[in-house]
């Protein structure tokens, strides 16, 4: 048991014995069966609270509610007190006894810690974990104090991620003209009366709008192109291979060079693959297909795609800029978790200018981007403080100290 000091009258428990594992064997459905829309809600491991629907109601998970689903591979936590169908990989249905208040328990077990296991499974670590029992009379009063702190928190979280949607907006409305050939300043005049300025997203009064343009949809293998333009398939102009992989413990928090993976900057180790930059594409998990460009001297792991150029006529930047708007996620295939390969990249076909109008183009979505960076990375500094505070409520409520 912990020995951390509780509030008389608390006392710790093993949460595996303060559950109940809900039955799913025989009616969880596969994630290529869900539905965009339908009777029912699939409730899975993935980040957001419903990842589809099925009409099949011979699959609704039989149980009294509220329960609360756990991400096996993806360590999610989700409140459920409505019906539902779970999904087939990873989901943990558990209910909590009748001495634990569900709510109560869920915020608690936001607070076990457990070892990362990346993509392994990891209820096995937490179902041993200890959580602190309160009297069943005090737990609704903690709940309530938690909620009271959150109401005001999750206010100014919704308003931090919508002007952060906002932004993003702005963004693809810059690439979707800079790929549709209207960015090139021969071809719509530079920062005309249509030209869209970072500093006009935010209103007088404080709130953002959307200030994206209609996209003009050139298909691939149409003549409606730019001057000098061309369609091209992406396995005309580079070649991918995956990184060489590092484990944790060959990683630091700090060192001298960077260790790219899908999600970015992963941690440092003392030695580096590339002198040069170079542009790589994530190729698992949640980040598949999330394109970043390294510092020099960086080492790139096999969570991520290198790209090499075959044809001197592409520039780097330019694209980056572009991979990034045409979303490669979408050529992912979804086995345990969603992976891209040079096979699926190198059909797909994009609309390449001369170098000479590559540069200009980049030089043009950078100049556009310079602001919106700026307060994207305040608003994320905002909402990671945010978290942090929730954290703390949260820490304060599971050591007997917020009410």
């Amino acid at each position: 048991m912990s020995s951390e000091t509780l509030p008389p009258n608390w006392s710790w428990v093993k949460l595996g014995d303060t559950i109940e594992k809900i039955s799913t064997t025989g009616i969880k459905l596969k994630q290529k069966e869900y539905l965009v829309k339908g009777k029912y809600p699939v409730i899975d491991q993935g980040q957001e609270l419903v990842g589809g629907y099925s009409n099949n109601g011979a699959l609704i998970v039989n149980t009294e509610l509220p329960i609360i689903i756990f991400g096996d591979h993806t360590k999610v936590k989700k409140f459920i007190d409505f019906k539902f169908i779970a999904g087939a990989d990873g989901v943990i249905v558990i209910k909590p006894k009748k001495e634990f208040y569900p709510k109560l328990f869920f915020y608690f077990l936001h607070c076990i810690q457990f070892p990362d296991k990346g993509y392994a499974r990891h209820f096995q670590y937490v179902e041993k974990a200890d959580i602190p029992l309160p009297p069943l009379p005090e737990q609704k009063k903690i709940v309530e104090k938690i909620e009271e702190l959150f109401s005001g928190l999750e206010n100014g979280v919704a308003s931090l991620k919508k002007a952060k949607a906002q932004i993003r907006l702005y963004r693809q409305s810059v690439l979707a003209a800079a790929f549709s050939g209207r960015l090139h300043p021969a071809a719509a005049g530079k920062h005309n009366s249509q030209d869209l300025k970072i500093n006009r997203i935010k209103t007088e009064s404080g709130k953002f709008i959307n200030p994206a343009n209609p996209e003009i949809q050139i298909n691939p293998g149409s003549d409606n192109l730019p001057t000098g333009w061309k369609w091209v398939k992406l396995g005309e102009i580079i070649k991918v291979s995956s990184g060489k992989g590092l484990t944790s413990a060959n990683m630091f928090n700090d060192g001298l060079y960077s260790v790219y993976g899908g999600n970015g900057v992963s941690g440092y180790y003392n030695e580096f693959l590339f002198e040069e930059p170079r542009l790589i594409i994530g190729r698992v998990g949640a980040k598949c297909g999330v394109i970043h460009i390294t510092k020099p001297k960086s080492w790139v792991t096999d969570n991520a795609l290198i790209v090499d150029f075959i044809s001197n006529n592409v520039e780097m930047k330019f694209l980056y800029h572009c991979l990034d708007y045409h979303n490669l996620n979408k050529l992912s295939v979804s086995t345990a978790q969603p992976v891209i390969s040079g096979a699926k990249i190198y059909p797909y076909e994009i609309m390449l200018p001369p170098v000479t109008q590559q540069t200009q183009i980049v030089e043009e979505i950078e100049s556009r981007f310079a602001g919106s960076e700026a307060l994207e990375k305040a608003i994320d500094d905002s909402l990671a403080k945010s978290e942090i505070l929730r954290q703390s409520i949260l820490s304060q409520a599971f050591s007997g100290k917020l009410v």
